[in-house]
Protein backbone atom coordinates (compact mmCIF):
# COMPACT_ATOMS: atom_id res chain seq x y z
CA UNK A 1 0.00 0.00 0.00
CA UNK A 2 2.97 2.54 0.83
CA UNK A 3 4.08 1.67 -2.49
CA UNK A 4 1.42 2.25 -4.85
CA UNK A 5 0.29 5.01 -2.42
CA UNK A 6 3.01 7.04 -2.98
CA UNK A 7 3.51 6.41 -6.56
CA UNK A 8 -0.32 7.28 -7.43
CA UNK A 9 0.74 10.71 -5.23
CA UNK A 10 3.02 11.47 -8.35
CA UNK A 11 1.01 10.30 -11.32
CA UNK A 12 -1.89 11.74 -9.72
CA UNK A 13 -2.65 15.60 -11.01
CA UNK A 14 -5.88 16.91 -8.74
CA UNK A 15 -4.94 17.98 -5.11
CA UNK A 16 -7.67 15.80 -3.59
CA UNK A 17 -6.69 12.62 -5.40
CA UNK A 18 -2.75 13.31 -4.42
CA UNK A 19 -4.14 14.08 -0.32
CA UNK A 20 -5.60 11.23 0.41
CA UNK A 21 -2.71 8.82 -1.72
CA UNK A 22 -0.21 10.62 0.75
CA UNK A 23 -2.38 9.61 3.38
CA UNK A 24 -2.81 6.49 2.69
CA UNK A 25 1.29 5.95 1.90
CA UNK A 26 1.84 7.38 5.53
CA UNK A 27 -1.18 4.63 7.06
CA UNK A 28 0.93 1.67 5.23
CA UNK A 29 4.39 3.04 6.16
CA UNK A 30 3.08 3.35 9.91
CA UNK A 31 1.22 0.11 9.56
CA UNK A 32 4.90 -1.72 8.21
CA UNK A 33 6.58 -0.18 11.04
CA UNK A 34 4.15 -1.18 13.48
CA UNK A 35 4.12 -5.34 12.62
CA UNK A 36 7.81 -5.39 11.38
CA UNK A 37 9.79 -2.66 13.06
CA UNK A 38 12.14 -0.88 11.01
CA UNK A 39 11.92 -3.81 8.72
CA UNK A 40 8.17 -1.86 7.40
CA UNK A 41 9.84 1.26 6.46
CA UNK A 42 13.70 -0.01 4.66
CA UNK A 43 11.63 -1.86 2.20
CA UNK A 44 9.12 0.19 0.73
CA UNK A 45 11.66 3.41 1.41
CA UNK A 46 14.33 1.82 -0.62
CA UNK A 47 12.21 0.70 -3.16
CA UNK A 48 10.79 4.20 -3.56
CA UNK A 49 14.06 6.23 -3.00
CA UNK A 50 15.80 3.83 -5.36
CA UNK A 51 12.83 4.27 -8.15
CA UNK A 52 13.32 8.71 -7.47
CA UNK A 53 17.14 8.56 -8.23
CA UNK A 54 17.24 6.24 -11.41
CA UNK A 55 14.41 8.00 -12.59
CA UNK A 56 16.05 11.27 -12.14
CA UNK A 57 19.17 9.80 -13.02
CA UNK A 58 17.39 8.57 -16.72
CA UNK A 59 15.86 11.75 -16.98
CA UNK A 60 18.94 13.48 -16.85
CA UNK A 61 16.79 16.00 -14.03
CA UNK A 62 16.43 16.43 -10.18
CA UNK A 63 12.84 16.10 -8.72
CA UNK A 64 13.36 18.05 -5.69
CA UNK A 65 9.43 17.79 -4.86
CA UNK A 66 9.85 13.94 -5.13
CA UNK A 67 12.49 13.60 -2.21
CA UNK A 68 10.70 16.60 -0.38
CA UNK A 69 7.19 14.37 0.09
CA UNK A 70 8.63 10.89 0.87
CA UNK A 71 10.87 12.96 3.46
CA UNK A 72 7.82 14.32 4.79
CA UNK A 73 5.88 11.22 4.74
CA UNK A 74 8.31 9.27 6.57
CA UNK A 75 8.47 11.74 9.21
CA UNK A 76 5.11 11.74 9.74
CA UNK A 77 5.44 8.01 10.22
CA UNK A 78 8.35 7.49 12.23
CA UNK A 79 6.40 10.14 14.67
CA UNK A 80 3.27 8.46 14.65
CA UNK A 81 5.16 5.02 15.58
CA UNK A 82 7.19 6.94 17.73
CA UNK A 83 4.60 6.87 20.21
CA UNK A 84 3.90 3.32 20.36
CA UNK A 85 7.57 3.28 21.35
CA UNK A 86 7.74 5.47 23.84
CA UNK A 87 4.17 3.66 25.49
CA UNK A 88 6.32 0.45 25.17
CA UNK A 89 9.29 1.91 27.10
CA UNK A 90 7.06 3.04 30.00
CA UNK A 91 5.54 -0.97 30.33
CA UNK A 92 9.19 -2.46 29.71
CA UNK A 93 11.29 -0.28 30.56
CA UNK A 94 14.56 -0.06 28.48
CA UNK A 95 15.34 -4.11 27.87
CA UNK A 96 12.00 -4.10 25.88
CA UNK A 97 12.70 -1.42 24.01
CA UNK A 98 16.19 -2.49 22.94
CA UNK A 99 14.88 -6.03 22.04
CA UNK A 100 11.87 -4.55 19.85
CA UNK A 101 14.23 -1.26 18.83
CA UNK A 102 17.38 -2.81 17.99
CA UNK A 103 17.59 -6.55 18.51
CA UNK A 104 14.55 -7.61 16.30
CA UNK A 105 15.38 -4.84 13.10
CA UNK A 106 19.49 -4.88 13.41
CA UNK A 107 20.18 -8.12 15.35
CA UNK A 108 18.65 -10.35 12.72
CA UNK A 109 20.10 -8.34 9.68
CA UNK A 110 23.84 -8.45 11.08
CA UNK A 111 23.68 -11.99 12.40
CA UNK A 112 24.30 -11.01 16.12
CA UNK A 113 21.01 -13.04 16.47
CA UNK A 114 21.51 -16.81 15.53
CA UNK A 115 17.95 -17.65 14.37
CA UNK A 116 18.23 -18.48 10.49
CA UNK A 117 21.40 -17.33 9.51
CA UNK A 118 22.25 -18.52 6.60
CA UNK A 119 25.02 -17.91 3.91
CA UNK A 120 24.18 -15.30 1.43
CA UNK A 121 23.34 -18.14 -1.70
CA UNK A 122 20.77 -19.17 0.26
CA UNK A 123 17.45 -17.77 -1.53
CA UNK A 124 19.75 -18.47 -4.81
CA UNK A 125 19.64 -22.01 -4.14
CA UNK A 126 15.85 -21.80 -3.01
CA UNK A 127 14.80 -20.05 -6.35
CA UNK A 128 13.77 -23.31 -8.15
CA UNK A 129 10.78 -23.24 -5.20
CA UNK A 130 9.92 -19.63 -5.22
CA UNK A 131 7.23 -17.25 -6.78
CA UNK A 132 4.92 -20.25 -7.71
CA UNK A 133 2.72 -19.87 -9.97
CA UNK A 134 4.42 -16.85 -11.24
CA UNK A 135 7.99 -17.95 -11.29
CA UNK A 136 7.36 -20.05 -15.34
CA UNK A 137 6.67 -16.52 -16.56
CA UNK A 138 8.99 -14.23 -14.49
CA UNK A 139 11.92 -14.44 -16.60
CA UNK A 140 9.75 -13.40 -20.08
CA UNK A 141 8.04 -10.14 -17.62
CA UNK A 142 11.55 -9.51 -16.43
CA UNK A 143 12.88 -9.24 -19.81
CA UNK A 144 9.71 -7.14 -21.24
CA UNK A 145 9.71 -4.44 -17.92
CA UNK A 146 14.13 -4.31 -18.52
CA UNK A 147 12.92 -3.19 -22.55
CA UNK A 148 10.30 -0.79 -21.57
CA UNK A 149 12.51 0.50 -18.48
CA UNK A 150 15.20 1.70 -21.68
CA UNK A 151 12.01 3.84 -23.09
CA UNK A 152 11.12 5.64 -19.92
CA UNK A 153 8.58 4.12 -18.62
CA UNK A 154 8.47 4.67 -15.11
CA UNK A 155 5.23 2.18 -14.11
CA UNK A 156 7.88 -0.05 -15.38
CA UNK A 157 10.41 0.79 -13.13
CA UNK A 158 9.31 0.67 -10.22
CA UNK A 159 7.92 -2.70 -10.73
CA UNK A 160 11.55 -3.86 -11.32
CA UNK A 161 12.81 -2.46 -8.16
CA UNK A 162 10.27 -3.45 -6.16
CA UNK A 163 11.01 -7.07 -6.63
CA UNK A 164 14.72 -6.45 -7.16
CA UNK A 165 15.93 -3.52 -4.45
CA UNK A 166 14.48 -5.56 -1.37
CA UNK A 167 15.63 -9.06 -2.98
CA UNK A 168 19.46 -7.79 -2.74
CA UNK A 169 18.46 -6.38 1.08
CA UNK A 170 17.33 -9.73 2.09
CA UNK A 171 20.53 -11.52 0.35
CA UNK A 172 22.57 -9.30 2.40
CA UNK A 173 20.95 -9.62 5.66
CA UNK A 174 22.35 -12.54 7.56
CA UNK A 175 19.07 -14.10 9.09
CA UNK A 176 16.98 -15.63 6.20
CA UNK A 177 13.82 -17.91 5.40
CA UNK A 178 11.77 -18.76 2.69
CA UNK A 179 8.69 -16.75 4.67
CA UNK A 180 10.88 -13.57 4.46
CA UNK A 181 10.16 -13.14 0.50
CA UNK A 182 6.69 -12.78 1.01
CA UNK A 183 6.69 -9.12 0.50
CA UNK A 184 7.91 -9.86 -3.17
CA UNK A 185 5.14 -11.75 -4.11
CA UNK A 186 3.28 -8.61 -5.16
CA UNK A 187 6.05 -7.34 -7.34
CA UNK A 188 5.87 -11.08 -9.25
CA UNK A 189 2.24 -10.60 -9.62
CA UNK A 190 2.46 -7.29 -11.16
CA UNK A 191 5.29 -7.79 -13.80
CA UNK A 192 3.29 -11.31 -14.63
CA UNK A 193 0.00 -9.76 -15.01
CA UNK A 194 1.29 -6.90 -17.38
CA UNK A 195 3.13 -9.75 -19.78
CA UNK A 196 0.05 -11.71 -19.94
CA UNK A 197 -1.64 -8.31 -20.95
CA UNK A 198 0.18 -8.22 -23.87
CA UNK A 199 0.73 -11.51 -24.88
CA UNK A 200 1.18 -11.82 -28.92
CA UNK A 201 -2.44 -12.02 -30.54
CA UNK A 202 -2.40 -15.56 -32.01
CA UNK A 203 -1.91 -17.11 -28.26
CA UNK A 204 -4.70 -14.01 -26.49
CA UNK A 205 -6.98 -15.46 -29.56
CA UNK A 206 -6.39 -18.66 -28.61
CA UNK A 207 -7.29 -18.30 -24.76
CA UNK A 208 -10.18 -16.21 -25.73
CA UNK A 209 -11.51 -19.10 -27.83
CA UNK A 210 -11.29 -22.09 -25.62
CA UNK A 211 -10.95 -20.29 -22.31
CA UNK A 212 -13.77 -21.88 -20.84
CA UNK A 213 -12.34 -25.58 -21.75
CA UNK A 214 -9.29 -24.49 -20.43
CA UNK A 215 -10.63 -23.20 -17.29
CA UNK A 216 -13.13 -26.56 -16.77
CA UNK A 217 -9.88 -28.81 -17.29
CA UNK A 218 -7.95 -26.38 -14.09
CA UNK A 219 -11.19 -27.04 -12.11
CA UNK A 220 -11.12 -30.56 -13.02
CA UNK A 221 -7.46 -31.29 -11.90
CA UNK A 222 -8.27 -28.87 -8.74
CA UNK A 223 -10.97 -31.38 -8.21
CA UNK A 224 -8.70 -34.55 -8.49
CA UNK A 225 -5.86 -32.76 -6.48
CA UNK A 226 -7.94 -31.72 -3.81
CA UNK A 227 -10.11 -35.05 -3.35
CA UNK A 228 -6.96 -36.79 -3.14
CA UNK A 229 -5.32 -35.10 -1.09
CA UNK A 230 -8.40 -35.03 1.68
CA UNK A 231 -8.57 -38.53 1.38
CA UNK A 232 -5.24 -39.02 2.36
CA UNK A 233 -4.99 -36.61 5.40
CA UNK A 234 -8.38 -37.41 6.19
CA UNK A 235 -8.46 -34.06 7.31
CA UNK A 236 -12.25 -32.77 7.23
CA UNK A 237 -11.36 -29.24 7.14
CA UNK A 238 -10.42 -29.77 3.47
CA UNK A 239 -14.26 -28.92 2.58
CA UNK A 240 -13.12 -25.46 2.50
CA UNK A 241 -11.39 -25.28 -1.17
CA UNK A 242 -13.72 -27.95 -2.40
CA UNK A 243 -16.43 -25.27 -2.09
CA UNK A 244 -14.29 -22.67 -3.24
CA UNK A 245 -13.49 -25.12 -5.92
CA UNK A 246 -17.16 -25.35 -6.76
CA UNK A 247 -18.12 -21.84 -6.74
CA UNK A 248 -15.68 -21.16 -8.93
CA UNK A 249 -17.02 -23.81 -11.53
CA UNK A 250 -20.40 -22.11 -10.69
CA UNK A 251 -19.30 -18.62 -12.46
CA UNK A 252 -16.86 -20.22 -14.67
CA UNK A 253 -20.48 -22.60 -16.28
CA UNK A 254 -22.43 -19.74 -16.00
CA UNK A 255 -20.51 -16.78 -16.37
CA UNK A 256 -23.79 -14.23 -16.76
CA UNK A 257 -24.77 -15.36 -13.37
CA UNK A 258 -26.29 -12.76 -11.52
CA UNK A 259 -24.52 -13.87 -8.08
CA UNK A 260 -21.12 -14.12 -10.04
CA UNK A 261 -19.34 -10.96 -8.16
CA UNK A 262 -20.55 -12.21 -4.22
CA UNK A 263 -19.76 -16.12 -5.58
CA UNK A 264 -16.34 -14.78 -6.15
CA UNK A 265 -15.42 -13.22 -3.25
CA UNK A 266 -16.64 -15.91 -1.69
CA UNK A 267 -14.23 -18.21 -3.62
CA UNK A 268 -11.00 -16.21 -2.32
CA UNK A 269 -12.38 -15.86 1.03
CA UNK A 270 -12.96 -19.82 2.04
CA UNK A 271 -9.37 -20.42 0.00
CA UNK A 272 -7.49 -18.10 2.13
CA UNK A 273 -9.25 -19.50 4.88
CA UNK A 274 -8.12 -23.06 4.08
CA UNK A 275 -5.03 -22.56 4.17
CA UNK A 276 -4.16 -22.63 7.83
CA UNK A 277 -7.29 -25.46 8.58
CA UNK A 278 -6.52 -27.75 5.44
CA UNK A 279 -3.73 -27.18 3.61
CA UNK A 280 -1.37 -26.49 6.53
CA UNK A 281 -2.57 -29.46 8.91
CA UNK A 282 -3.05 -28.67 12.55
CA UNK A 283 -0.42 -31.63 13.00
CA UNK A 284 1.85 -29.04 11.27
CA UNK A 285 1.10 -26.64 13.82
CA UNK A 286 0.93 -28.63 17.29
CA UNK A 287 4.37 -29.68 16.23
CA UNK A 288 5.55 -26.91 15.53
CA UNK A 289 4.35 -24.47 17.97
CA UNK A 290 6.13 -23.94 21.67
CA UNK A 291 2.72 -23.45 23.88
CA UNK A 292 2.88 -26.56 25.34
CA UNK A 293 6.98 -26.24 26.52
CA UNK A 294 5.19 -22.96 28.68
CA UNK A 295 1.92 -24.91 29.67
CA UNK A 296 4.50 -26.89 30.77
CA UNK A 297 6.60 -24.44 32.30
CA UNK A 298 3.14 -23.43 34.47
CA UNK A 299 2.76 -26.42 35.87
CA UNK A 300 6.32 -27.20 36.87
CA UNK A 301 6.11 -23.49 38.11
CA UNK A 302 2.94 -24.48 40.48
CA UNK A 303 5.18 -27.34 42.00
CA UNK A 304 7.82 -25.23 43.37
CA UNK A 305 10.45 -25.20 40.44
CA UNK A 306 12.12 -22.22 39.48
CA UNK A 307 12.10 -22.23 35.22
CA UNK A 308 15.34 -20.15 33.47
CA UNK A 309 16.42 -20.07 30.02
CA UNK A 310 19.48 -21.42 29.13
CA UNK A 311 21.28 -19.25 26.37
CA UNK A 312 17.95 -18.80 24.70
CA UNK A 313 17.79 -17.67 21.07
CA UNK A 314 15.43 -14.93 20.26
CA UNK A 315 12.62 -17.29 19.25
CA UNK A 316 12.98 -18.89 22.68
CA UNK A 317 12.97 -15.80 24.62
CA UNK A 318 9.87 -14.12 22.74
CA UNK A 319 7.71 -16.89 23.00
CA UNK A 320 8.00 -17.05 27.02
CA UNK A 321 6.89 -13.62 27.54
CA UNK A 322 4.19 -14.47 24.49
CA UNK A 323 2.74 -17.23 26.74
CA UNK A 324 3.52 -16.49 30.36
CA UNK A 325 3.27 -12.79 29.68
CA UNK A 326 6.31 -12.27 31.78
CA UNK A 327 10.26 -12.74 30.96
CA UNK A 328 11.95 -15.40 32.41
CA UNK A 329 15.12 -15.14 33.38
CA UNK A 330 18.18 -15.94 31.69
CA UNK A 331 21.25 -18.10 32.42
CA UNK A 332 24.42 -19.40 31.09
CA UNK A 333 26.07 -22.69 31.55
CA UNK A 334 28.56 -20.77 33.80
CA UNK A 335 26.13 -19.79 36.01
CA UNK A 336 25.74 -21.40 39.42
CA UNK A 337 22.73 -23.64 39.81
CA UNK A 338 20.15 -23.07 42.33
CA UNK A 339 17.85 -25.44 44.21
CA UNK A 340 14.51 -26.89 42.53
CA UNK A 341 15.64 -25.01 39.32
CA UNK A 342 15.12 -26.44 35.96
CA UNK A 343 16.03 -25.07 32.59
CA UNK A 344 15.06 -24.80 29.03
CA UNK A 345 17.31 -25.39 26.34
CA UNK A 346 17.48 -25.99 22.79
CA UNK A 347 19.95 -28.32 21.22
CA UNK A 348 19.90 -30.26 17.79
CA UNK A 349 22.63 -32.97 18.27
CA UNK A 350 24.09 -33.87 21.37
CA UNK A 351 20.91 -33.67 23.11
CA UNK A 352 20.62 -34.12 27.52
CA UNK A 353 18.16 -36.16 29.13
CA UNK A 354 15.03 -34.53 29.13
CA UNK A 355 11.33 -33.79 28.26
CA UNK A 356 11.61 -32.63 24.41
CA UNK A 357 9.25 -30.45 22.91
CA UNK A 358 8.80 -28.75 19.39
CA UNK A 359 12.04 -27.05 17.46
CA UNK A 360 14.30 -29.11 19.60
CA UNK A 361 13.81 -27.55 22.84
CA UNK A 362 13.89 -29.50 26.25
CA UNK A 363 12.94 -28.87 29.85
CA UNK A 364 16.23 -30.23 31.56
CA UNK A 365 16.85 -30.43 35.76
CA UNK A 366 20.59 -29.63 36.12
CA UNK A 367 23.14 -31.13 39.09
CA UNK A 368 26.11 -29.44 40.21
CA UNK A 369 27.78 -32.93 41.00
CA UNK A 370 25.56 -34.99 38.15
CA UNK A 371 25.46 -32.51 35.13
CA UNK A 372 22.50 -32.97 32.93
CA UNK A 373 19.39 -35.16 34.24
Amino acid sequence: MAIYAFYMVLVYTRFRSRAICFLLFIAGLSGGMLTKGLLGAVLPLSVLGSFIVVSDILAKKFSFYRYFWLGIGTLCAVAGVGVWYLLLYRVGGMPMLHTALWVNNFGRFSGSQGDHVEPFYYYFVKLPTLFWPYLPLLPFALYRAFCLVRKNSESHLIMLLFLLVPFLLFVCASGKRTVYLLPLYAPCALLCADYLAHLPIFIRIFVTKHRRGLLLFLLALLYAGLFTLAGLSRNYTMIYPLIAAGLLTAVTVKPQLKWSLPLCAGMWALFFVSFDTAISTRRLNSRNSLRPLFEECRELERQGFTITLLNPPERTSGAAYFYLQRNLPEVSKDDAVQPKELRITRQKRNKPAGKEFADDHLIVGLSLNEGYL
